[in-house]
């Protein structure tokens, strides 16, 4: 113990001082380009949540290409208002397609159609879905396997005729879970 006391005593008698540092958090937002600063080689994204954020492209994305009022979706890191971003990918106005505009996953699941991704594989099995259905949602759409199985728990609770790829078209257009079970009249995991 009093080893220890007498080597942080000695490092911050040096100066030395460990700070922690917090980790940027890893996001995907959709927007609308409100401004672009040429100079600094960045732009303005107001996501659809009402936030404003300040966008560092990757270093092969064409600035140019960029106008005020183009809709954008980016992937990056966010860091105290300012999203690094990896990927920038611009929507059509029209954009009626809801799967996203940044590339499809391709881990191994996706690239290997003999493999079945064991969680995936379950939830087809559990719900009497074909299991391509769920891997082109997770593939294609990039939804998570936890989303993915909300949507099928919410269609079994529906009863319906509503499908689970219906429900996840619906999350991607409305955000949020809570929109999708109030819209649809049942309460959080489908249940009613």
């Amino acid at each position: 113990m009093t080893k220890t006391i007498l080597i942080a005593s000695l490092l911050v008698g040096l100066g030395v001082v460990a700070i922690p540092t917090l980790a940027a958090a890893n996001m995907t937002a959709d927007g609308i380009v409100t401004a672009i600063d040429g100079v600094a080689g960045t732009f303005d994204l107001q996501a659809e949540s009402g936030d404003t954020y300040t966008v560092n492209p990757p270093d092969d994305f064409d600035l140019a290409s960029l106008s005020i009022g183009a809709r954008a979706q980016v992937r990056g890191s966010l860091d105290e208002g300012v999203i690094t971003a990896s990927r920038v990918a611009l929507l059509a106005e029209d954009d009626g397609e809801s799967a996203s505009a940044l590339d499809a996953k391709d881990g191994f699941y996706c690239r290997t159609a003999s493999a079945r991704h064991p969680a995936l594989n379950n939830l087809a099995t559990q719900y009497d879905e074909p299991y391509a259905d769920l891997l082109h949602y997770f593939c294609e759409w990039r939804f998570g396997v936890g989303e993915i199985k909300l949507a099928l728990q919410t269609a079994d609770a529906l009863n319906d005729g509503t499908s689970f790829g219906q429900i996840l078209e619906l999350k991607r257009e409305l955000g949020g879970w809570g929109q999708v079970w109030q819209h649809y009249g049942v309460k959080g995991g489908g249940k009613k």
